[in-house]
C-alpha cells in the first residue's frame, strides 16, 4: 500500500506543476518595481534577445508608486536599449556626475525613449502621476541577432544636473515598470533560447534513464554487501535534487515559450534544487578529498579538524552573503552575471569563490596523496577523483569563461546552460560508478567495510 502511494506521488506532482503553468500570462513580460535617486540614477532592469527581422518591439507602462508632489513629478527618465556589442563597456562607465551619466545613457544610440513625452490625460504632469503612462520602443537589425539591455536612467537627480533639469535634493521616487517584448513575428522566445526547451528536455530524459539506472545499481549493492555506502546514498540525492531542478526549469520553459512570461514559481525552485544539489555534490567531493571513508570514517571530524570543513563554511556563507545583499540590492544583482558573464564584481566574487573551492579540493587530495604515498589503490583511485572532482567543481567558471571570449551573445545562453549541465552530469557520473562494490574506492574505503550499515 505504501509503495503504491508513493508511486502516485510523482505523477500527482508533475500535473500540479502544469496546471500551475497553465494559468501564466500571455506575453513576455517583465514586472518591475524601480527607485530612481541621487544614489541610484541609473537601473538594470532586463535583457532579452532580438532575432533578424525588420520591426521588433518594446512596450509597456510605468506608474508611479508615490503620493503626487510638485517635486517628484520632476525629472527627465529615459528607458534604454543597449545592444550587446557595448554592454561590456556600459557596465564600466559611472555615473557619479551628470555629465557621466549623460554619456552613458547616450551609449544607447540604437533605442531611448524620454518616458516623460507620453503623459496620460486628464492634465497630469508627467510620468510619475498614479495613472500608468505608457511608451512604445522598436528595434530594427538585418544582419545577425542580437541580445539588448534595458535600462532606466535619469541624469537630472544628480546635484550638478542644470537646474531647470534638477530635481530636488533627496527626492526618491519609486515606479511599477511593465515591459513587454515581441519579436518580429509577435513570438516571445528570446533568440538566446531558441531551440532550449527541447534541448533541456532531451537532457531532462537522459537524466531520468541514468538515475533509473543508478539505482538498480544501488539495490544490487545493498543486496550484495548488506548496507548502503553513505557516498553513494549522497550521489543518490543528488541525482534526484537535480532531476527535480531540471524537471521544474523545462515547465518554466514551457510557459516562456507558450506564453511569454514562463513561472516565477517552477523556476525559483529550479534555480534552489540546482544550487543545492551542486553545493551538495561539491561538499562531497571536497570531504572526500580529506579523506572522508579514506583515512577517516568520521563525517564530524572531516568538518570540524580539517581545512575541508572550515573553507567550505567560509565559502558557502560568503555566497550567501553576495546572494542576501544582492536580493537587497547593496551590490550590484547578479542574476544577469553570475552564470553568463562575470560583468560585475559580484559575478567575479562568485567565479574566484568557485577557483577557492577547487583550491580546497586539490589540497586534500595532495594531503592524502601524500599519507598514502606507498598505497597504490589510494594512489589510483586519488588520481580519478581529481579528474572527476575537477570536471564537476569547475563546470560554471571553465564554460562561462570560455563562452564569454569565443561564442556569440546571441547563442551564449544556450551555450552556457547546457554546456555547464552535460559537464556537471559528466563529473556525477564518471565518479558514481567508482563507488560501487566492484571499484577500488569500494574496497578501500573505511566505511565500506563497516558493519553499522554505512551511515
Amino acid at each position: 500500500m505504501a509503495m503504491r502511494g508513493r508511486g502516485r506521488l510523482l505523477p500527482g506532482l508533475i500535473l500540479l506543476i502544469l496546471v500551475h503553468c497553465c494559468t501564466l500570462a500571455s506575453a513576455r513580460t517583465d514586472d518591475l518595481t524601480v527607485t530612481l535617486s541621487a544614489a541610484q540614477p541609473w537601473v538594470y532592469l532586463g535583457k532579452f534577445g532580438f532575432t533578424v527581422g525588420n520591426q521588433s518591439t518594446v512596450n509597456g507602462t510605468i506608474t508611479g508608486l508615490d503620493r503626487v508632489t510638485e517635486e517628484n513629478t520632476k525629472g527627465t527618465p529615459w528607458l534604454l536599449l543597449y545592444c550587446d556589442v557595448e554592454w561590456a563597456d556600459v557596465l564600466e562607465m559611472p555615473t557619479t556626475t551628470y555629465e557621466e551619466c549623460e554619456a552613458k545613457r547616450k551609449v544607447a544610440r540604437e533605442g531611448e525613449k524620454l518616458l516623460t513625452g507620453y503623459a496620460p490625460t486628464g492634465g497630469s504632469t508627467g510620468v510619475f502621476w498614479k495613472d500608468p503612462t505608457g511608451f512604445d520602443m522598436h528595434v530594427f537589425q538585418s544582419s545577425r541577432p542580437y541580445v539588448w539591455f534595458a535600462a532606466v536612467v535619469d541624469c537630472s537627480r544628480l546635484p550638478d544636473a542644470p537646474e531647470n533639469k534638477r530635481v530636488p535634493s533627496g527626492v526618491v521616487s519609486q515606479h511599477n515598470l511593465q515591459l513587454n517584448y515581441y519579436q518580429p513575428d509577435g513570438s516571445h522566445l528570446p533568440c538566446d533560447e531558441f531551440g532550449l526547451p527541447m534541448l533541456y528536455m532531451m537532457c531532462t530524459i537522459g537524466l531520468m534513464g541514468y538515475a533509473g539506472f543508478y539505482f538498480m545499481q544501488l539495490q544490487h549493492h545493498q543486496s550484495t554487501t548488506g548496507q548502503i555506502h553513505p557516498v553513494t546514498a549522497c550521489i543518490g540525492i543528488v541525482l534526484l535534487l537535480q532531476w527535480f531542478a531540471m524537471l521544474f526549469e523545462q515547465v518554466h520553459l514551457w510557459s516562456l515559450e507558450s506564453s511569454g512570461k514562463g513561472s516565477n514559481f517552477s523556476n525559483g525552485v529550479s534555480h534552489l534544487l540546482s544550487w543545492l544539489a551542486t553545493s551538495f555534490m561539491t561538499a562531497v567531493l571536497v570531504l572526500i578529498g580529506y579523506g572522508w571513508t579514506i583515512t577517516s570514517d568520521s563525517l564530524g571530524h572531516m568538518l570540524t579538524s580539517t581545512l575541508g570543513g572550515a573553507g567550505l563554511m567560509a565559502v558557502y556563507g560568503i555566497k550567501v552573503l553576495i546572494m542576501f545583499l544582492s536580493y537587497l540590492g547593496v551590490i550590484d544583482s547578479v542574476d544577469h552575471a553570475m552564470y553568463h558573464d562575470y560583468e560585475n564584481r559580484g559575478g567575479k566574487l562568485v567565479a574566484l569563490l568557485q577557483f577557492a573551492v577547487w583550491g580546497l579540493f586539490l589540497h586534500g587530495c595532495s594531503e592524502v596523496s601524500k599519507q598514502r604515498a606507498n598505497d597504490n589503490r589510494v594512489m589510483s583511485f586519488m588520481t580519478s577523483l581529481k579528474a572527476f572532482g575537477s570536471l564537476f567543481i569547475l563546470a560554471v567558471p571553465t564554460v562561462v569563461t570560455f563562452a564569454s571570449l569565443v561564442i556569440a551573445p546571441y547563442v551564449r545562453h544556450r551555450f552556457v546552460t547546457i554546456g555547464i549541465l552535460l559537464i556537471q552530469l559528466a563529473g556525477i557520473t564518471g565518479f558514481a560508478q567508482l563507488c560501487f562494490t566492484r571499484s577500488v574506492y569500494f574496497k578501500l574505503s573505511t566505511l565500506g567495510r563497516s558493519q553499522l550499515g554505512g551511515i
